[in-house]
This record gives C-alpha cells, sequence and structure tokens, in this order.
C-alpha cells in the first residue's frame, strides 16, 4: 500500500503544480518558491530546535494563535517553522512570526520531498494542527524519531467510517504513527482509539482562545451605528449557499419585513468567489455594495453589502447582530461558530454541522445559538429573535458561551513542552554517542 501512494504521488504531481498554477491566476501568492512544493528551500535559517506548527489554511492558522503565543511562555526563546499549504493560511501565518521563525510552503507528500524537508529544518517535534494527515509526511517523522503531534484534533464520524472503510493498512498505520494525538472532545478521543492512535488527554478547542481583534472590533462597532438597521450575516458561506441564500430571501414570506428590518452583510468564505458572488447579488435585482470599493472604510448603504475583504471577519462579527453560519446549509460540515459567539454574535445554524459537531452541540444547549433545517427558516428566526426583543439575551449568551470554555492553549502548551525538552535531550544524546 505504501508503494502504490509514492507512486500515486509521483503521478498526481504535475495535476498539482497545474492546479497550484491556476489557482494563482486569482491569487498571486501561489506562485511564490514553488520549488518548496518539491521540498527545496533556499531559505536562510536564522534560529534552531525549530517547534514546526503545520496549519494548512486559514482556520487552522488562527486557531494556532493562541497556543504559538503559549508556547513562547512555556518555551523562553522557542523558533518556530509555519508551514502552510493555502494563501489565506499564508497570510495569516504572517502576522504570527517574531525574529527568528520562519515560514515556509509544506512540500507535497512524496517521499524525497519530505525527507528534504525535514533534513533542511531538523526540528525538534512538530504539531498538526486539525485534520491535516499526510502519510508520507507522518511515515518520516516517525522513521526519523521527530514527534509529530496531531493538535486540536477532531474526526468526525463520517471520515471515521470512510477511513476504516478505504483507508486500509496505509492510513490505520499513518493514525498509529503519530506521536500523539490531542482531540477536542471526548468523542473525538473515541474515534482516533478505535484507529488505534495514541490518544492524550482532551484539552478542549484551541478556537476558544482566540484573542479579541480590539481594534477591529472598535471599527465593527462604529459600522453597528453607521448602520440604520441591525445586521443579518451570512458569514463564511461557500459555493452554492449565496444562490440557495438569495432565492429563498427573494421568496420569503417576509420578504418586506426583513428588508426593512435588517442589513443584510453576505461574506464568502473564499476571497477567489468574490467576483461570482457579487454577479449573484447583481442577477437578484437587489442594491450591492462591495466593501472593497468603500472610501476610507465608511460603509456605503445598499440592500446587500457584499464583504470582499480578508483578513476582517472580527470586524464584520462586531457589526452584526447575528450570523447564518455558512457551510451549515449545504453538506459541508459548517464553519467556525466559534469565533462568531467571541464577538458576541449569536450563531442560527443549518442542518450540516459535522465538523464542529461538540461546539455546535453546546451553543445550542447554551442558547448562543439554534439549529435550523434551511434558509427560509433561518430567515423566519433571525426575524423572530429582532421582533421578540431576544437579540440582547442571545448576544450576552453567546458571549458568555465564548469565554466559558477557554483553556485548551495553555494546556497543550504545557504538554508539548514536556516533549519539547524531552525529544531535545534525545537528540543532544544521540549527537554525543
Amino acid at each position: 500500500m505504501t508503494w502504490f501512494y509514492r507512486f500515486l504521488i509521483f503521478f498526481l504531481q504535475p495535476f498539482f503544480l497545474f492546479k497550484l498554477l491556476f489557482r494563482s491566476i486569482k491569487e498571486p501568492l501561489y506562485r511564490s518558491d514553488i520549488a518548496a512544493r518539491f521540498g527545496f528551500y533556499n531559505t536562510t535559517i536564522k534560529g534552531s530546535h525549530y517547534v514546526w506548527i503545520h496549519a494548512v489554511s486559514l482556520g487552522e492558522t488562527r486557531a494556532s494563535a493562541s497556543l504559538v503565543k503559549e508556547l513562547r511562555q512555556q518555551i523562553p526563546g522557542v523558533c518556530i517553522l509555519f508551514t502552510h499549504g493555502t494563501a489565506t493560511g499564508w497570510a495569516a501565518g504572517k502576522e504570527l512570526l517574531q525574529n527568528n521563525d520562519l515560514q515556509v510552503w509544506l512540500p507535497w507528500d512524496s517521499v524525497f520531498a519530505v525527507q528534504r524537508f525535514l533534513k533542511f529544518f531538523q526540528p525538534v517535534l512538530g504539531l498538526i494542527l486539525e485534520t491535516e494527515l499526510w502519510p508520507e509526511l507522518i511515515r518520516q517523522c516517525h522513521l526519523q524519531k521527530i514527534p509529530l503531534c496531531l493538535v486540536n484534533g477532531r474526526l468526525s464520524e463520517k471520515t471515521l467510517q470512510r477511513t476504516q472503510k478505504w483507508g486500509g493498512s496505509l492510513m490505520q498505520s499513518t493514525y498509529q504513527q503519530l506521536f500523539l494525538v490531542l482531540p477536542q472532545t471526548t468523542q473525538d478521543a473515541h474515534r482516533y482509539q478505535l484507529l488505534q492512535a495514541n490518544v492524550g488527554p482532551v484539552l478542549g478547542n484551541l478556537k476558544f482562545d482566540a484573542a479579541i481583534h480590539e481594534k477591529q472590533q472598535a471599527l465593527g462597532h462604529v459600522w453597528r451605528s453607521s448602520f440604520q438597521l441591525p445586521v443579518l450575516m451570512l458569514a463564511s458561506s461557500r459555493e452554492g449557499e449565496e444562490a440557495l441564500f438569495l432565492q429563498a430571501l427573494l421568496h420569503h414570506p417576509l420578504q418586506n419585513q426583513l428588508l426593512k428590518s435588517f442589513q443584510i452583510l453576505i461574506v464568502p468564505r473564499h476571497p477567489q468567489r468574490f467576483n461570482e458572488v457579487a454577479q449573484l447579488i447583481e442577477q437578484t435585482g437587489f442594491s450591492l455594495s462591495r466593501r472593497s470599493q468603500w472610501p476610507h472604510s465608511s460603509p456605503v448603504p445598499a440592500t446587500i453589502i457584499l464583504g470582499d475583504s480578508i483578513g476582517e471577519m472580527p470586524i464584520y462579527y462586531s457589526a452584526s447582530a447575528c450570523v447564518l453560519m455558512g457551510g451549515s446549509f449545504l453538506p459541508l460540515g459548517g464553519q467556525n461558530l466559534i469565533e462568531a459567539c467571541l464577538y458576541g454574535c449569536p450563531v442560527i445554524m443549518g442542518p450540516s454541522m459535522f465538523n464542529f459537531a461538540q461546539a455546535s452541540l453546546a451553543a445550542i444547549e447554551s442558547k448562543a445559538g439554534q439549529a435550523v433545517e434551511n434558509f427560509d427558516e433561518g430567515l423566519a428566526l433571525a426575524y423572530a429573535w429582532l421582533t421578540k426583543n431576544q437579540l440582547n439575551s442571545f448576544q450576552e449568551r453567546a458571549t458568555r458561551f465564548s469565554a466559558q470554555h477557554t483553556g485548551a492553549s495553555l494546556a497543550s502548551a504545557q504538554l508539548i513542552q514536556k516533549i519539547y525538552f524531552d525529544a531535545l535531550n534525545k537528540r543532544a544524546a544521540s549527537i554525543a554517542k
């Protein structure tokens, strides 16, 4: 199975490269340092004894911020090596860098590229955020005795079943070769145990430890006061959801009341889709205001505002009264509702939240949000919250829910510190021989 996987990855590399170049048309950052994708680096090594953190995309990188902060406290002077797979992850990770830290693309999962990567940077240990498991990467770390931990691990029932059915010996050994898994919930822990991974303590979800971006929060409050109406946001929407939402708004029995009661805001998950979503809105006949075209960051009124900017979710959440959570109204598993609650924004979720199953259940139990079956019900519920004067109480409960689940970053950092120094001592002893 391992040899078949290696052949498959080798065979697919031209396709990976084509996909990379295609994505770079809209996001030029994907064209930067393509050699790194093959494990060739010309980066200057500024520090030593790196803690390597792989945060593939934006969500994982944001989740890593609080962990990085705690690691710097637990291991003074630590050097961080960030790797990413996406442009949005890279942009977010760049903001976390300090003097001797490094940031590079993770190579594709071919044996020689991975070996070159590990030989060049020689990390003391590696931390993978949430779900990003590459068999060759994990296998080479295991062979080279580099502790590789899955942190903030989550494993849905769907992924478990798919792995058990199709993963075979390759994925079974991949989970077993991880040095340690730190799961988000007891349910995640049980699923990892079924795959025979080395499961550590359940420490919670790093996303609850995200720090409030005070400047962006303040700007969001300024926007909120400048709008004539409370803001209802479709947050982190995925392909297909905007069309469903707009159709629901167009044909809703409460359409007139909704448009007179709410300022509608749509923030797509992926920046390469901004223009596509703008066209969808214009086709409905609703007036459109694009955030990217506002003069001096001052809101320009329209029936629908398109949040076509990167890195401003704290502003959008702070400006909003409540949220319809993207990724949950199609079978996509949902998006991060925890960030919304951090800024006091209650969440209306669709039926698909399997990537945030425990957090969404906890939010519902805490009355920081509610679940609905479709956009029609979601719009009606938002209108009911407003007309029944329930928005303030839901906003307070959202803030309280977020504050009640903190602490995973500190607990994870304390455990990682022990692994780090143990690995460092073993490396020193090996060199001494």
